[in-house]
């Protein structure tokens, strides 16, 4: 068995003045290959935890290892070789060409007076030919919609070369086509060894992606480990006070979730 890329052990973290934990005891690990998903509801601290495995939040108890090493002794230009990072919302300011936007994943190799070499260029342009978005590769980065930015955002990660990505609820902002696409590109990265971790509040996403998972509740609790045994229907309407079935479907060969329709009064 691979080692294990990230290690997240007994996390819990709390905002200064707070006494109650956004989460707690929270423990999970990703190894290449593995994609790992982080189901919960809006509110639940998803993005939270996500910035604690970041480095952007430091203020936690417990644990956090990469590659093995405690992530607050990992200087930040290393980190940045080892894992890459997409927000659920980032707004460049500056009017750069995607292109030049997506070269900018390379920074931690260029180092801080360098420029991108034709290498590096060359890799911008495959991540892009990847995300299947080279019609926008002249355009400026501040004239694109948000979920083309989103997938701009996704091609610079790529760029980046990390064996780590994080992205939070990537699908956001994305119409359901573009959707399955970035799903199927998340399967593809995994299968050439990447390791990825996401949110989503969306259980199809989970059921799609068919890795594991972990479900964090509205206590802050979270319950991981095989899809199969994880997302339960008690666990999707504890989680989303929303009546949810689980439904077989043949011709699909996997479960897709629904909700139980109301009946109209009469």
């Amino acid at each position: 068995m691979a080692e294990p890329i990230l290690e997240v052990r007994d996390l819990t973290f709390s905002y200064e003045g707070f006494s109650t934990p956004v989460f707690r005891d929270i423990s999970f690990s990703v190894s290449p290959g593995d994609i790992f998903v982080i189901l919960g509801a809006n509110g639940a601290g998803k993005s939270t935890l996500l910035n604690c495995m970041t480095g952007i939040l430091t203020q936690y108890r417990g644990e956090i290892l990469l590659h093995g090493r405690p992530l607050r002794q990992i200087p930040i230009r290393e980190r940045a070789l080892m894992m890459g990072y997409v927000p659920q919302v980032a707004v460049p300011t500056f009017n750069y060409t995607v292109r030049d936007y997506v070269v900018m994943g390379r920074a931690p190799h260029i180092g801080l007076l360098g420029t991108p070499s034709e290498e590096e260029y060359a890799r911008a342009d495959a991540a892009i030919r990847e995300m299947g978005i080279e019609k926008l590769s002249s355009k400026l980065v501040t004239r694109i919609s948000g979920g083309e930015r989103q997938q701009v955002q996704i091609a610079r990660v790529l760029t980046q070369g990390a064996n780590l990505i994080i992205l939070d609820e990537p699908t956001n902002h994305l119409d359901f086509g573009n959707q399955l696409k970035i799903l199927d590109i998340i399967k593809s990265l995994s299968e050439q060894g990447l390791a990825i971790i996401l949110t989503t509040h969306m259980p199809d996403h989970a059921i799609l992606l068919d890795g594991r998972i972990g479900i964090l509740d509205h206590t802050g609790h979270m319950t991981a480990g095989a899809l199969r045994d994880v997302l339960t229907e008690s666990a999707l309407k504890q989680l989303y006070d929303t009546d949810l079935r689980l439904l077989h479907i043949d011709e699909l060969g996997r479960d897709i979730c629904v909700a139980v329709g109301r009946r109209k009064a009469p």
